[in-house]
């Protein structure tokens, strides 16, 4: 079975979408790739009966197993659950609550916005002297005299940026420090730079991610997707179990994950036409699993009494480290957790 088949999904509020599958795949597993929810708790398993879909087009004939689980006056009216079809050529899918549910939370999101006064972070004016040919200085020095009431967190990228700037001859040199809380340099250039944190809210069925100005104090874009992992169960505990049956379950879990969040950012940035170089700071709640995965850490302790994970408390960890798109220099927050399992 080859050849490329074209997906209208139409959601509730009338909007059309299109994605792309192959001939003879799956309708759930199609749908879910390309980044939609679906109601269901069996991870695609054809046992909970909840990813209803209405269905124009050509798919697979119903089964006994999915007739089960439909009323006859269901099937007659094109529903069908997404995980007991297989495409075999072009057709409309009418999405029902997954999406909505979503779009629900985004808007919930959007209408609670608030703008915070006396934000810690701000750029600030100075200026190094330049090299001299008799007993030269070197460029770190002369920074760290400039601004010698802040503590230096550069880049290894920032100071080879800066030194393309210094040259013998020039008697100073103009430049602009972002300064971060705790009075910390976090870059260094010729002009003034937006800093962006990201907020990350890791949810079992959906994520959510906002983007904020640290110099204003106020959310400037919103994200929101379904999570990718549910291609590998939609709860939990079939995640866990996942990891548990297949030894590399947790680095393709982890990396579900965070290429689902790069995703986001990218898509808030395209809206502020903004680089992921200004992005300093991640804060990243979540369920004590999700925050597991989200980390790439080992999840065995929560398939059996008493479910512990390996930490419960506040984690700092460097953004680029975890594989996300972020400035060199950025830092992740994970905060703690509040109860266990």
């Amino acid at each position: 079975m080859s050849g490329k088949v074209k997906i209208k999904l139409v959601t509730h509020d009338g909007k059309e979408h299109f994605c792309w599958t192959l001939k003879g795949k799956n309708l759930w597993e199609s749908i879910i790739v390309n980044g939609w929810a679906l109601e269901g708790t069996c991870g695609g398993r054809g046992t909970c009966g909840k990813c209803r879909v209405r269905i124009e087009g050509d798919v697979t004939p119903v089964t006994e197993n999915e007739r089960a689980l439909l009323l006859p006056e269901e099937i007659k009216e094109g529903e069908r659950l997404a995980c007991f079809c297989f495409v075999n050529g072009p057709l409309t899918v009418y999405l029902n609550r997954g999406y909505t549910d979503l779009a629900a939370k985004t808007r919930l999101y959007r209408e609670n916005i608030s703008v915070k006064e006396d934000t810690p972070v701000h750029n600030y004016k100075f200026f190094i002297p330049g090299i001299y040919k008799e007993n030269p200085v070197t460029l770190y020095r002369r920074l760290t005299e400039s601004l010698s009431s802040y503590r230096l967190e550069l880049s290894i990228d920032n100071l080879n940026e800066i030194a393309k700037l210094d040259r013998v001859g020039r008697p100073s040199l103009e430049l602009y420090a972002l300064i971060f809380e705790n009075k910390t340099v976090r870059r260094i250039g010729r002009r003034e730079e937006k800093a962006y944190g990201i907020a990350l809210d890791l949810g079992t069925t959906s994520l959510f991610a906002a983007l904020v100005d640290m110099q204003e104090g106020q959310v400037v874009s919103l994200a929101s997707r379904g999570n990718m992992q549910r291609v590998y169960g939609a709860d939990i505990m079939s995640r866990v179990s996942y990891c548990l049956e297949n030894k590399e379950g947790l680095t393709k879990l982890n990396r579900i994950l965070i290429n689902n969040i790069n995703g986001m950012i990218e898509e808030m940035l395209q809206e502020l036409r903004a680089s992921y170089h200004n992005i300093y700071c991640f804060s990243v709640v979540g369920n004590p699993v999700m925050l597991h995965f989200f980390m790439g850490l080992n999840i065995n302790g929560f398939a059996s009494f008493p479910y512990a994970g390996i930490f419960s408390d506040e984690l700092n960890y460097r953004a680029a480290d975890l594989g996300l798109n972020s400035n060199s220099s950025a830092w992740v927050t994970v905060l703690p957790q509040v109860g266990g399992f």
